[in-house]
């Protein structure tokens, strides 16, 4: 065996191993925040829908799936903003 090699061997594994450590939690980072982006806009979208049901609002279906559709955060707070003092729903995505 070449002198030094089991600890070169060593090293490289647990390097490769760290690196690999930290690329794992880096994808679930990234992964973590797409999920919170995404509960974000079903929250908004479902909470706008609620907020036009309660006022009496019936949406056709192409509106229900605008709502549905879009994945902008702040659409969606501005729509939900609108919905609570729109006089008819299709005001709310003026």
């Amino acid at each position: 065996m070449i002198e030094g090699y089991e600890q070169w061997r060593d090293d490289s594994l647990c390097e490769a191993w760290e690196r690999g450590r930290v690329a794992g939690v880096v994808k679930a980072w990234a992964h973590t925040a797409k999920c919170e982006a995404k509960g974000k806009v079903e929250g908004l979208a479902s909470a706008l829908l609620l907020v036009l049901e309660v006022r009496g609002f019936t949406l056709s279906p192409s509106e229900v799936e605008t709502v549905r559709g879009c994945s902008d955060v702040d659409t969606l707070a501005a729509w939900l903003r609108r919905a609570v003092t729109v006089e008819k729903a299709a005001d709310v995505f003026l």
